[in-house]
């Protein structure tokens, strides 16, 4: 990723990262077409869309797991991104406790990071720190690696899929959490009442395309279906200046008006 060291007037990066002209695409798949994204501090951005159109390929993205066909990613000097993904990998033998504090302490911070990752266990169901990461469930590692992402320090959380395995009293705390986390979040979640509590951005993958929406997700909801009225009024516009160009084109044939040559070139417009 090339690196920005653009600063606003408080010596604070505003801009986090950005990606400008990104493609991606598996075989005959295109799942983002030049498309161009930002990410800015205390953003907490939900992305959205069908399955199959991106959304985790996206994250992989910001995330540096994947590599874009084309375009560019840059991010602000010392920028730290910590990613959550949807099927989280473990090494055999290691402990619940170590799964989730595994790289984020050292002998002068141990008993400190130990003691919060306890705590955030506790609130995620879990009671029994020694227990194998082997022996639970693909849930239970789900929210063994997601105190690990929440215990790393980082300027972007990129989380794919949260909520998922999260009981009501569960995501009521993650909830709590992210609205207090001092930092961006980028998240897939299909869970889209926790999108109206936590985001303030929706971000919707379509087609190899993102579209932005400022506000949650019942904001995004409503200026979604003014755009699409928008679109839909255009449209008419379009198929009406369509039926007036091949109404004249039909009729210019074979004789001379004077703006024969504008007809045919709306003609010409509306059969592309």
């Amino acid at each position: 990723m090339e690196k920005d060291k653009t600063e606003n007037h408080r010596g604070k990066y505003m801009n986090l990262l950005t990606m400008e002209h990104v493609s991606k695409a598996y075989t005959d798949r295109v799942l983002l077409d030049d498309v161009g994204f930002g990410i800015n501090k205390n953003e907490k951005i939900g992305v959205i869309g069908v399955n199959g159109m991106g959304k985790s390929t996206l994250l992989k993205i910001v995330a540096g797991i994947e590599e874009s066909d084309a375009g560019t990613i840059s991010m602000g000097n010392q920028v730290k991104i910590c990613y959550l993904p949807q099927t989280p990998v473990f090494e055999a033998g290691t402990t619940i406790l170590r799964a989730a504090t595994e790289g984020n302490y050292d002998e002068l911070n141990r008993w400190t990071i130990e003691a919060e990752a306890k705590s955030m266990l506790n609130q995620l169901g879990f009671t029994d720190y020694d227990e194998k990461i082997e022996h639970m469930s693909g849930g239970q590692k789900k929210r063994v690696a997601l105190v690990r992402a929440l215990l790393t320090p980082a300027d972007i959380l990129v989380l794919d899929e949260p909520t998922n395995h999260l009981d009501n009293e569960m995501s009521e705390w993650l909830e709590e959490y992210l609205i207090q986390f001092r930092g961006a979040i980028l998240m897939v979640t299909h869970d889209r009442y926790f999108l109206d509590r936590v985001v303030n951005r929706i971000v919707e993958v379509d087609h190899g395309k993102l579209y932005n929406y400022p506000g949650n997700y019942s904001e995004f909801v409503r200026l979604k279906a003014e755009r699409q009225n928008m679109e839909l009024a255009t449209e008419r516009k379009r198929k009406a200046f369509c039926v007036r160009s091949w109404n004249g084109y039909t009729a210019a044939q074979g004789r001379e008006v004077p703006n024969r040559k504008r007809i045919l070139t709306g003609f010409m417009l509306c059969r592309k």
